[in-house]
This record gives structure tokens, sequence and C-alpha cells, in this order.
């Protein structure tokens, strides 16, 4: 009788075991997935920057800035692109400068198949600072950020060498 208790116990105990290590295992599995999904999304806001460097020298030079590409927020429909520009301390007098990307705008760009989701189209650029705003934002610490400038910092040293290789204007 004693060693049928002992079997069992012995059993619940591998059993509970097995359970942690699959759910530490799973755990790890999010946070890496969670993690790819963020890197794609800042490879993403990399080729956007890289893009709007490139067409804003080409307007410098040809001084047009008709040829930015986007809707500028100033002139678009939608008040909640307004308002969230707001909430991350974007005045309404710098509603002039910054532009929203439609996929049709990627396209035009030549960007849409570089990118990793180009149907995640959630795009606000500013040409002058060449700025890149993710919308849907990146979760970090307990904390989401939206702009490139927050999201690639000295602090993660792998995308800040890469931003700054792109020659962002200080």
């Amino acid at each position: 009788m004693n060693s049928r208790i002992f079997r069992t116990i012995r059993l619940f105990i591998i059993i509970a075991i097995i359970l942690a290590v699959g759910a530490v295992g799973l755990n790890y599995a999010f946070k890496l997935l969670k993690q790819k999904q963020n890197d794609d999304v800042r490879t993403d806001l990399l080729v956007v920057q890289a893009k709007i460097k490139v067409i804003r020298g080409k307007a410098k030079v040809s001084s047009n800035t008709e040829s930015y590409v986007g809707t500028k927020i100033s002139e678009y429909y939608d008040n909640d692109v307004k308002e969230f520009l707001k909430n991350i301390q974007i005045n309404e007098s710098q509603f002039e400068k910054y532009y929203i990307l439609s996929m049709k705008d990627l396209e035009k760009m030549g960007i849409s198949g570089e990118l990793k989701n180009p149907e995640d189209n959630q795009y606000i650029v500013n040409y002058d600072t060449a700025d890149v705003i993710y919308k849907k934002g990146i979760k970090e610490n307990g904390e989401v950020k939206y702009k490139i400038s927050d999201i690639i910092t000295k602090e993660n040293p792998k995308y800040w060498i890469l931003h700054n290789r792109a020659g962002v204007e200080k």
C-alpha cells in the first residue's frame, strides 16, 4: 500500500515538473515571437525612414516639396489620427509637416515589397526631421513607444547604430 502511494506521489511530482517546464518553455517562445515581431516593425521603420530621406533629398535639390508622398495630416479627414498625434505631444501647429502613408503611397515609394508587413500601413512621417511614427506602437518594458527616435535608442545599440548610419540629423 505504501509503495502504491509513493508511486502516485512520484507520478504527480513528475507531471508537475513537466507542466512547469512546459509553461516556462511556452512563455519563452511567446517572448521570442514578440521580439521578432518588434524587430520586424523596427526594420520596417528603418526602411520607411531611409526612403523618406531619399525623397527629402530629391525635394531639396529640386526645391519642390510637392514630391513628398502621403497625405498631409492637416488635410487628412480622420480626426482620430489628429487626436493620436496630440496624445504623443505633437502640436496642431506642426500637423502641416506630418504626412500619413497609405498602402498606395508605400507602393508609389517602391518599398511595399521590402516591408515585412506592408498591409500594416500605420506610418506617419515628417520629411523635415526624417521621423517616422508607427501608429500601433511597440510595447517595450511596459511602455508603448511610437516614434522611431524613441524605439531605436542608445540603450538598444544594434538598432541605434543602424539608425545613425542612415544619417539622422540631430
